[in-house]
């Protein structure tokens, strides 16, 4: 991304995309992130498929290699099955963590600016700013990504981890690494002042929310990981304030989703495994973390010539 856009102020956008979403896809003269991951112990594999939210129909058909790598599994794995969520539990249990105390209000614990700003947005968006009086800043913030969206032409039910889900569903096994409620305690984890910023960044960013995941699209189309270093892991780690976050969204979910690969592999299984590209990126991301406990790492594109080991890549 261009300096437009200081990275502190892409977070909040970047945070609510990486969760509520499904994920979009690339047609065949793309080259999305994917790897596969294998072990000399053991005769399973992984297939590790990066990337962002949101589809749109020109995206499909996915290129061979990413079919493929689906057709060799035995299973998928996935972030969340969205389609399998009760929605009725889902909507419940997002108010209980996302809804203030009777005695408290949104209104109270927002500054001026912040409010004013919230109220603009409101209005461009045709929606009344006192429905929201009784959620938490992280809740807020969520909502109005949502509804930014729904203005753009990337759609939800077009992503890639939809497309796969509706493939897998009666004839492979599908593996959900995290449940809604590990979701959401991410955002419940964010300190009182950890959400305000949250929530004033993504009112800071609201013009610019549809050029800047453009981009990040354009990076991710392209298996640019330079590029969706900058855009995505970047906005985590400038600025105060941004730590925590940084340590909640990426490192512990990290971790856990490596524990899952190395299972799958001890067990000598064949998983197609879907994340979020921020998971798979830096030095934190999957891809080292497996790479340096020695696993083997080769990227897959559409151009069989370009294969190559991770550890070779700059």
């Amino acid at each position: 991304m261009t300096s437009d856009c200081h990275p502190v102020q892409r977070s909040a956008l970047l945070l609510a995309l990486l969760f509520l979403f499904a994920l979009p896809a690339a047609n065949a003269k793309l080259s999305p992130l994917l790897w596969r991951v294998s072990s000399e112990a053991s005769a399973g594999q992984v297939y590790l498929l990066g990337s962002i939210h949101f589809g749109h129909d020109s995206f499909y058909p996915l290129p061979a290699v990413i079919m493929d790598a689906y057709h060799r599994s035995g299973s998928l794995a996935v972030e969340l099955d969205l389609q399998a969520l009760d929605q009725r539990r889902a909507a419940a249990l997002m108010m209980t963590r996302g809804r203030y105390p009777p005695e408290t209000t949104l209104r109270n614990e927002l500054d001026e600016a912040t409010w004013s700003r919230l109220q603009q947005v409101g209005e461009q968006l045709g929606v009344e700013v006192d429905g929201f009086l009784s959620l938490q800043p992280w809740l807020v913030a969520v909502q109005l990504v949502s509804l930014q969206m729904l203005e753009t032409h990337y759609r939800r039910e077009l992503g890639v981890d939809r497309h796969f889900l509706q493939l897998a569903r009666g004839r492979k096994p599908i593996r959900e690494l995290e449940t809604m409620e590990q979701q959401l305690a991410v955002f419940a984890q964010f300190s009182a002042a950890e959400q305000a910023l949250f929530l004033r960044q993504t009112l800071e960013t609201f013009e610019r929310g549809e050029v800047q995941l453009e981009r990040i699209a354009t990076a991710w189309k392209a298996g640019d990981r330079r590029a969706l270093e900058s855009a995505v892991l970047a906005a985590f780690r400038a600025g105060p304030g941004s730590e925590n976050m940084f340590r909640l969204v990426f490192t512990e979910r990290n971790a856990r989703m490596v524990s899952a690969v190395v299972d799958f592999l001890a067990r000598g299984e064949r998983v197609f495994m879907v994340v979020g590209v921020g998971h798979v990126l830096g030095e934190e991301g999957i891809v080292a973390r497996l790479d340096k406990a020695g696993y083997r790492l080769q990227r897959l594109s559409p151009d069989a010539a370009s294969r190559q080991p991770a550890r070779a890549e700059p």
